[in-house]
């Protein structure tokens, strides 16, 4: 996925995946993943739970929308 620069989903079936779930504020469903990419690395993510196979194709809109926004920020602090 961070490679791929990709969204990626999957239920939460390991420890961490569940805590992040849980924290999320959902007892169960699925965590997806959206890399927020400035230049040509994955510098943060943003992480989503939703109930099993619900729709995120508003995601992908979201996390490129904040890496223009991350970018554009540090050309302006870089002045």
């Amino acid at each position: 996925m961070l490679r791929d620069n990709a969204l990626a989903r999957s239920p939460a079936e390991n420890p961490i995946d569940v805590l992040l779930l849980h924290t999320l504020g959902a007892p169960d469903g699925e965590l997806v993943i959206a890399p927020i990419e400035i230049g040509a690395q994955v510098w943060c993510m943003i992480a989503l739970a939703t109930e099993r196979g619900a729709t995120v194709d508003n995601l992908a809109p979201i996390s490129t929308a904040a890496s223009v926004a991350f970018t554009r920020l540090l050309r302006h602090a870089n002045r």
